[in-house]
C-alpha cells in the first residue's frame, strides 16, 4: 500500500493478480485461453472442495443479517453479488456442454461459495461507511487521472511509471483494489514493512505461490503496485467466471463492445460507485482531503471497456 516500505536486496516476484480462495482466480483466466476445459477434478477432490464450501459458507452466515441491515442504512455495497447473477451463472454451468460433469460441479461449487461469502466482503465494505463515511463524503476528488487501455498494451508499466511521481499522484495498489477497505489498509500498513519484519517482496512471494508459471512470466505481479482495476472489480462479482464457460457466455457477460440489459445496473451503478469510493479512500489514506491545486491527484489504471454508453 501507499505507506509501506520495500526492503532492499529482497528477491523480486512476478505474476498476475491476487489469488482467490479457489485455485482459479476469476478474471485472471482472461490471460489464458477462453475455452472450457473438458477434463475435471476427481470425486475425492470434489468432496474435499464441497466440505470447504460448506465450512466457509457456514462461517459466513453470521455476516448475512448484519450486512443486510447495514445495507438498508448505508446502501448496498457495490461488491455484493446479486441473487440473479448467482442463479444465471449456475444455469450457465449446468448448460455448458463443453465441460465435463465434474468440471460443472466444481464450477457450481465455486459460484455458490462466492455468493455465500459475499456478505463478508459486504460487511467489510460497510465497516468503512460506519467508521469513515462522513470523512469520505467530504473528500474532494479533483482532476483524477485514468489510464485507459486495451489488453496486453503495456499500460501497467506506463501506469506504474506515473505512480512513481508521488508528488503528483496517489494510486491504489493491486492489493488495495482486491481488498478495498480503508480500515484494513491501515491495519496492513502496521504489518507489512521494514518495521514489522515482513517485507513487500516476502509478502509478494507468498501471494504469488498460487499462480502458474506461465502467468508469472507474463505479468510483473507486485501486489503493492498499481494494476488493472477492472479485473478485481469483476472478480468480486461472477463475470470473470465467463472465461471458464466459453465464448457464448463471454459475449453475454463480459463483452467489451456492449453489455446486455441484465448487466446495466452492475456497470452503470456498481462500477461507478466502486470507482468513486476507492478514489476517496485512496485520497483519505494518503491524507489528501482538500481541493487545493497543490494536492496530489487520484490515479487509476484499467481497461474500462465496459464503461462506454450502451
Amino acid at each position: 500500500m501507499g505507506k509501506v516500505r520495500q526492503r532492499k536486496n529482497a528477491s523480486s516476484s512476478r505474476g498476475g493478480q491476487t489469488p482467490s480462495s479457489k485455485s482459479k482466480p476469476a478474471f485472471a483466466a482472461a490471460n489464458n485461453a477462453a475455452v472450457p476445459n473438458s477434463s475435471g477434478p476427481g470425486i475425492f477432490s470434489l468432496l474435499i472442495y464441497l466440505l470447504r464450501v460448506l465450512l466457509l459458507a457456514s462461517l459466513s452466515v453470521p455476516f448475512w443479517l448484519p450486512s443486510a441491515v447495514l445495507s438498508l442504512i448505508y446502501g448496498k455495497p457495490p461488491k455484493m453479488v446479486s441473487a440473479s447473477q448467482t442463479w444465471r451463472f449456475l444455469r450457465y454451468s449446468i448448460e455448458c456442454e463443453d465441460l465435463s460433469m465434474s468440471s460443472r460441479i466444481d464450477l457450481m461449487l465455486t459460484i455458490i461459495l462466492h455468493a455465500a461469502t459475499s456478505p463478508v466482503s459486504a460487511f467489510c465494505w460497510l465497516l468503512d461507511e460506519m467508521i469513515y463515511g462522513r470523512q469520505l463524503n467530504s473528500v474532494a476528488v479533483v482532476k483524477p487521472l485514468f489510464v485507459l487501455s486495451a489488453y496486453r498494451s503495456a499500460s501497467t508499466e506506463m501506469a506504474r511509471t506515473l505512480a512513481k511521481d508521488t508528488n503528483r499522484f496517489v494510486a491504489p495498489s493491486a492489493i488495495m483494489c482486491a481488498f478495498p477497505y480503508l480500515w484494513l489498509w491501515r491495519v496492513v500498513m502496521w504489518i507489512v514493512g521494514d518495521d514489522s519484519g515482513i517485507s513487500i517482496d516476502e509478502f509478494n512471494g507468498y501471494l504469488n505461490k498460487g499462480f502458474p508459471k506461465e502467468s508469472l512470466e507474463r505479468h510483473d505481479n507486485n501486489h503493492f503496485a498499481i494494476d488493472t482495476f477492472d479485473g478485481y472489480f469483476f472478480s468480486s462479482h461472477l463475470n470473470g467466471l465467463a472465461f471458464q464457460l466459453g465464448a457464448e457466455v463471454i459475449v453475454k457477460e463480459l463483452n467489451t463492445a456492449k453489455f446486455e440489459e441484465r448487466n446495466r445496473y452492475l456497470f452503470e451503478h456498481c462500477f461507478v460507485e466502486h470507482v468513486d469510493r476507492i478514489a476517496r479512500k485512496t485520497l483519505l489514506f494518503n491524507n489528501v482531503t482538500s481541493a487545493s491545486s497543490e494536492d496530489r491527484s487520484f490515479l487509476l489504471k484499467g481497461h474500462f471497456l465496459m464503461s462506454a454508453p450502451a
